[in-house]
């Protein structure tokens, strides 16, 4: 009697091919990050904005649906597609291309709710703090946001202890009516210097040539 054999559904292909471009495009996220937008020091549109994000950290892109960015994620799609097409075949690169667009979206959402809301959970209280490590302590180190598994394989992966913020840049949420870090949040951070001004050009010419602030 023949032995028989169960085909894998199609459920679980697109699964595969989902999580595929999922993971595709953390690794984009982390070389974008580490060699366009700090490896460039502004000279480029992409580097420019993000570097003056680290001069003005409150200043982030939320999730958009209007047609500008709507426009780019459908650019990114369209390429990816083409691009995996030859490996994968029609179908499946779409697919792929659908969830490396679902992980810029994820990233695009989470990036800013990190800058304007509290962590939520053990998972989260890490990579916030492995961000705002890289905002303000090493900006050449910690380049990943919606994983570190690619900082873990670049060796980029860096620091101990809470994280020093600069009072005058510190997030709305860290701090409480008193001005000090929330008890809650006290393992992960310091607050150093004073309130005394908000931005300077020194923020944005230590972002620029990649150095983190200085409190004053």
């Amino acid at each position: 009697m023949g032995r028989s054999t169960v085909a894998p559904s199609a459920g679980t292909g697109t699964l595969a091919c989902l999580v595929a471009g999922g993971v595709l495009w953390t690794a984009t996220e982390y070389s974008v990050h580490r060699w366009v937008m700090h490896g460039q020091g502004g000279k480029n549109p992409l580097s420019e904005e993000h570097l003056d994000h680290h001069a003005n950290p409150d200043r982030t892109n939320p999730l958009a649906l209007d047609a500008e960015t709507l426009g780019w994620k459908g650019a990114g799609f369209a390429l990816v597609a083409a691009l995996t097409a030859p490996f994968a075949g029609t179908r499946r690169a779409s697919k792929i291309a659908t969830g490396y667009t679902a992980g810029y979206c994820g990233y695009t959402w989470l990036h800013d709710r990190m800058h304007h809301r509290p962590p939520s959970g053990p998972v989260t209280r890490v990579l916030w703090r492995n961000h705002f490590r890289h905002h303000f302590s090493t900006p050449r180190r910690n380049f990943g946001v919606t994983s570190p598994v690619w900082d873990m394989v670049g060796r980029t992966t860096e620091g101990d202890g809470p994280v020093k913020v600069p009072r005058r840049l510190a997030m709305s949420w860290l701090t409480g009516d008193d001005g000090e870090v929330r008890a809650d949040f006290a393992d992960d951070y310091t607050l150093a210097g004073s309130t005394r001004r908000r931005h300077s050009a020194e923020d944005l010419r230590r972002a620029l040539a990649d150095k983190a602030p200085v409190a004053d």
